[in-house]
């Protein structure tokens, strides 16, 4: 029994070796326990509180408000009040406001409080509690990253309309497979980024998607990019876009052009698929105007077709009137890929299969295509 393996030592020795046997984080009950005591009243008799017992062993002992501005420290700027009192931990988060009121207070004195409220330039961006509480930052330049996000939005985003107001929401998403990679490494990341936003991409229905709850990114979304709510059937490129340097709107273009533009290859004249044409159909005509006019700037040259008749994807009787951009051809693909890019590996894996291959067939998954690229199947097999 323990009492034996203590027989010939003071009570203080007892609880001072069991302290030392267990560790650091061990309680006044356990530590009573394994020095051979039948409840922790010991510790207090003896040492008035754990937290001498634990000194006299040399432990360092902390206090839960030291260790959750430590945790606060490691978690950085956009950390969520749950991962803070976990890296500290804490099971729940309910030990912040118990030590400190909010998590606002406790960013202050970790000194990880990085919402820039205050020094926001533009007008009509407002920051709930939230935002400010885990370091939302909203960019006072339309940078490139910002630009790209954007270009991601008009495409696959959406600002939807919400029976209560005081919901800001956020959504964009795309392809289950094919685009969780790029969600998962692109995306995330360019929130984080532009946002100082931990965002974090999860199936949602049929979808791979990224859904933020944001006051500050919703408000500067629809007043200062001037992104609309609810459909987008009328969406041009923001202003904002249209009036900035070549290399935002390339980024822009980059951004849309990952989440809704197609990298295609047709036989042509041949038995493989080795024509390449990027095209794109939207139901908005503005849209389609607007990219023509950019792709031109940037030396393009893009065919457009409007009014273009086609099947609901969703419902294969209603047809639906839409209006398409292209650019065709070796020299348009190579000029695209030199000058804006492609960050989604849907696309980028099409490209590099074709480029060393010299032809890319159709109905392969992006995972299918990387596996190609490692070496681990041939072409011919899939």
């Amino acid at each position: 029994m323990q009492v034996n393996k203590f027989a010939d030592m003071h009570p203080r020795e007892r609880l001072l070796k069991a302290a030392r046997e267990l560790g650091l984080d061990a309680t006044a009950t356990e530590i009573a326990n394994n020095a051979g005591f039948k409840n922790r009243k010991s510790v207090n008799y003896y040492f008035c509180s754990i937290k001498l017992l634990k000194k006299n062993v040399g432990f360092v002992v902390r206090t839960p408000k030291e260790r959750l501005v430590e945790a606060a420290k490691d978690a950085g700027t956009g950390a969520f009040g749950r991962k803070i009192a976990n890296l500290a931990g804490y099971a729940s988060h309910k030990i912040i406001n118990l030590e400190f009121g909010s998590l606002n207070k406790l960013k202050l004195m970790a000194g990880t409080y990085a919402s820039n409220k205050n020094d926001v330039k533009w007008s009509g961006v407002e920051f709930s509690p939230k935002d400010e509480s885990i370091g939302v930052r909203i960019p006072n330049d339309i940078d490139e990253t910002v630009a790209e996000e954007t270009g991601i939005h008009v495409g696959d985003g959406c600002l939807p309309k919400m029976s209560n107001a005081r919901h800001y929401r956020i959504e964009v998403g795309g392809h289950k497979i094919d685009e969780k990679r790029y969600y998962d490494e692109v995306v995330a990341a360019l929130f984080k980024r532009a946002y100082n936003y931990h965002a974090t991409p999860k199936g949602v229905s049929t979808k791979y998607a990224i859904i933020i709850n944001s006051k500050a990114l919703f408000t500067f979304k629809k007043n200062v990019i001037k992104l609309p709510i609810g459909n987008k059937d009328s969406i041009g490129i923001p202003e904002i876009i249209m009036n900035s340097p070549d290399d935002i709107k390339k980024a822009f273009v980059r951004g849309l052009a990952d989440t809704d533009f197609s990298l295609v290859f047709s036989k042509k004249h041949k038995n493989k698929y080795y024509y390449p044409t990027i095209t794109a159909m939207f139901s908005s005509k503005l849209l389609i105007e607007h990219l023509e006019m950019v792709l031109k700037e940037l030396g393009f040259n893009p065919k457009t077709t409007f009014n273009v008749n086609h099947l609901n994807s969703r419902n294969k009787d209603k047809i639906l009137t839409g209006h398409m951009i292209r650019v065709f051809g070796v020299g348009g693909l190579e000029k695209w890929v030199s000058e804006i890019g492609f960050h989604n590996p849907k696309h980028f894996t099409k490209y590099l299969i074709w480029k060393e291959f010299g032809h890319c067939p159709p109905r392969m998954t992006t995972p299918e295509r990387e596996s190609i690229i490692r070496g681990e199947k041939e072409l011919c097999a899939m």
